[in-house]
């Protein structure tokens, strides 16, 4: 296992990195692809035409504009909670894996961090935060490192009691020495899978709370635009619902599904115990 193993992907893989890609696209190019400004009103529920590609929402927000937008939301969600997330569980795994002394504490505070159901515990936290956006960077953070640590120390602990680890030590190569040299190389695969992994279980989190409506009203997210759609029951008496709900719920399913191929395609190539028939 090395570095060589992210150099290339299979179908799934590539193929959710082109959806990524795609995503991170239009979100930073938000203010020049999006055909109108977020704040323009119009007439409320319009239905797919020439003028509104996506139609308009209950208040009259061009559709496509806000999902533009949303998608700006998603990725930085995603990538910051992703980065922070894999940042701490990997030092903590390699903390954990080359200290003996410090592993049991460790492990039983991974535990506890494990145990708790991660998304409702974010629900409950959000509701007596005050809704901002960088707030569910940091909670979506605290609650995400753990399984990233508990799946990394075991790969630690393996390469650590490797023989020429041993040697290393004998000759009086110190720890840090051998972690950033030898150990840290060896798990950096394992380590982007799981950031992978992790930014699409940080979007999915951000969009349930905006579901739930507790960020900030003004955030332009895929979820704050289906708890929006969900207020007004009328949108399914008709078919308003099909342009209205149907969009920001096929952009996040979409950019979940990728994240997962990307991970999941990652991992069946660093440990070929997983590899199944690749498509």
């Amino acid at each position: 296992m090395d570095v060589k193993a992210l150099s290339f992907l299979g179908i799934k893989g590539k193929i959710g990195l082109i959806i990524i890609l795609f995503v991170v696209f239009i979100g930073i190019t938000a203010p020049v692809i999006s055909p109108y400004d977020p704040t323009s009103l119009f007439e409320p529920f319009e239905p797919p035409s020439s003028t509104h590609l996506l139609g308009t929402d209950d208040v009259g927000h061009d559709v496509l504009t806000i999902l533009i937008y949303g998608a700006r939301v998603s990725i930085l969600v995603g990538f910051a909670t992703a980065t922070i997330s894999t940042f701490i569980g990997l030092l903590t795994a390699l903390i954990a894996g080359c200290y003996e002394g410090l592993d049991p504490i460790i492990s039983r505070i991974l535990d506890f961090f494990l145990v708790i159901p991660r998304i409702p515990f974010i629900v409950i936290i959000s509701a007596f935060l005050t809704p901002n956006i960088f707030i569910v960077i940091l909670v979506l953070s605290f609650f995400g490192w753990a399984k990233t640590a508990r799946v990394i120390k075991p790969l630690v602990k393996q390469v650590y009691s490797r023989e020429y680890v041993k040697r290393l030590k004998c000759i009086g190569a110190g720890n840090w020495y051998i972690i950033l040299r030898h150990i840290l190389p060896a798990t950096f695969p394992l380590a982007v899978a799981q950031f992978v992994l992790e930014g699409g279980h940080a979007i999915l989190a951000e969009a349930s709370i905006g579901f739930f409506g507790l960020e900030d009203p003004s955030t332009l997210s895929w979820g704050m635009e289906i708890n929006h759609a969900l207020q007004k029951s009328i949108i399914f008496l008709t078919n308003i619902w099909t342009w209205v709900l149907g969009p920001p719920i096929l952009m996040l399913t979409i950019t979940l599904l990728s994240t997962t191929f990307i991970s999941i395609d990652l991992e069946t190539r660093i440990n070929p115990r997983l590899k199944v028939r690749s498509w």
